[in-house]
């Protein structure tokens, strides 16, 4: 299972695009009527800003296009010579903000666009530290567009000036984020190399998610090259730390890479036994998507064992709920390993019986 740690870089957390609330649509109607009466631009900028920790949690496209009425503003407002470094740092950061929100939105290509503008603005400030952070969120677009030349390329220019700042935990994060696009590539010792690196830092700065997530990291490296048994001791010391910290949600991930491991070693009682500690758990979060993937990975189990019937009545949960969340790779996946099964049985009519399914992928 392909798993990649989230890099830090970006200014603010954003949920998925939601309806707003009627409570929060009277917060965002009152907002825009204080715009409408403010005098001052930079007056409609403080408002609009206010305006943007609401949406940045709520709606997506408000949200930019919140971000671009503020652009708009001190696109104008640099011409006012006394003020141009004033507006020129809300540009910058409005570039910066808008590119984080289309990163979200899933649209990286735009966030680069907006991302370099960011960065020749900040330039201009000499502004070392959002210099870091736009290089960072550059190297995530980056990595998210797989053009992983790219992805290293600014995240070394953001390790240049993380160290200028002495910021670890930046330093620590770019480390991950070198790392994951070394594993991309294939590169598994450089990747193992910068992953120690960040392990070494994170440890410093005592942060107990961030050690289990380099360490989880790290274990998938040595599950790539086949050295079982370090990823193993690797993935249970995941597991001993994700319980002393509560992190539930890692402490499940952790039990279903395990349960990965023992099946790439054919040892399919004992990865049976952690996936289930895995759906447990997930069943206790109400995680559906997590859920489905148990699923899925206990039916590869029993299909190795080739308990059939176990094998397809798990996958058939896993279609089920995947249809329900409109995982639509995650379905297409469902049916062809279905269909996988059906053939080895020599029940070749069976696939009928999904023919359904294709109209929503």
């Amino acid at each position: 299972m392909k798993k990649l740690i989230i890099i830090a870089f970006i200014l603010h957390s954003l949920t998925p695009f939601a309806q707003l609330d009627d409570q929060t649509q009277h917060k965002v109607d009152s907002l825009r009527v204080l715009i409408q009466s403010a005098k001052h631009d930079s007056s409609k900028i403080s408002i609009r800003k206010n305006l943007s920790k609401i949406l940045r949690r709520s709606n997506y496209n408000l949200e930019i296009q919140n971000q671009k009425k503020i652009i708009e503003i001190a696109t104008n407002g640099i011409k006012h010579q006394d003020l141009s470094r004033y507006y020129r740092n809300e540009l910058a950061n409005a570039y910066m903000n808008l590119g984080v929100t289309y990163k979200m939105k899933g649209v990286s290509d735009s966030s680069i666009h907006v991302y370099m503008k960011s960065e020749q603005h900040f330039l201009k400030l000499n502004d070392t530290l959002n210099l870091m952070r736009v290089y960072g969120n550059s190297g995530n677009a980056y990595l998210n567009l797989n053009r992983l030349e790219k992805a290293v390329e600014y995240y070394e220019k953001c390790l240049k000036k993380a160290d200028q700042l002495d910021n670890k935990r930046a330093i620590g994060y770019t480390y991950i984020g070198l790392g994951v696009v070394y594993k991309e590539q294939g590169d598994f010792n450089s990747a193992i190399i910068n992953y120690y690196e960040a392990l070494e830092i994170v440890d410093e700065l005592g942060d107990s998610s961030a050690i289990g997530s380099v360490t989880t990291n790290i274990a998938l490296i040595h599950k790539l090259m086949g050295n079982y048994s370090e990823a193993i001791n690797k993935y249970k010391y995941t597991i001993k730390l994700y319980k002393q910290i509560g992190k539930n949600g890692g402490l499940a991930s952790a039990y279903n890479n395990l349960g990965n491991v023992y099946e790439n070693q054919f040892k399919i009682d004992s990865a049976l036994y952690f996936y289930k500690l895995s759906l447990e758990i997930r069943e206790k979060l109400n995680d559906v998507k997590g859920i489905a993937g148990c699923y899925s990975n206990m039916s590869n189990a029993f299909g190795q064992k080739k308990e059939f019937d176990k094998s397809v009545s798990y996958l058939k949960k896993s279609l089920e709920i995947r249809e329900g969340i409109k995982d639509y790779k995650g379905t297409s996946i469902a049916l062809n390993n279905l269909a996988s099964i059906y053939v080895k049985q020599k029940e070749y009519a069976k696939p009928k019986e999904y023919a359904k399914y294709f109209s929503m992928l």
